[in-house]
């Protein structure tokens, strides 16, 4: 009974690592790369290929946009910027559409992963220092932002 037993654990232990692809890093985010300041762009054609990521949390702080945000991953670092198109709307006040363009380096796995981005976003201020509304793809709320000194 116990040459049975043996067996079909060793048997179980072996078809479990073969079956099983080891994980880079799993269940960690603390190698992702994150950029640290927002950066304008003339379109946001180059980066139709984000990967899905979801806003959980925004705020800002003076000039910085603190975004608390998870997606799918594990196996891959993920990359992260913070885009805004280079022209404004004519609106009052002035309209910025921006974006969170997620890198996931083709990372097919799907443990859901949590971080918080800190992303200066001094670049999308007017150079008038008058307030400019951020229109945020995924986020329901535009943030109305002006350059703090």
């Amino acid at each position: 009974m116990n040459r049975i037993l043996l067996l079909i654990c060793s048997c179980l232990l072996i078809s479990g690592l073969i079956a099983c692809k080891p994980k880079k890093d799993a269940g960690t985010t603390t190698s992702d790369k994150v950029t640290q300041s927002g950066v304008l762009v003339e379109d946001f054609e180059k980066y139709r290929d984000s990967a899905p990521v979801n806003l959980e949390t925004l705020d800002l702080h003076e000039n910085t946009l603190i975004m608390q945000i998870s997606y799918s991953g594990g196996c891959e670092d993920h990359e992260f910027s913070l885009l805004g198109l280079k022209y404004t709307s004519g609106s009052n006040p002035v309209a910025r559409e921006i974006q969170l363009y997620h890198n996931n380096n083709g990372d097919h796995c799907r443990e859901l992963l949590e971080k918080k981005l800190r992303i200066d976003i001094s670049a999308f201020a007017l150079k008038n220092s008058e307030p400019v509304m951020l229109k945020i793809k995924g986020w329901k709320n535009p943030v109305l932002y002006t350059l703090a000194k």
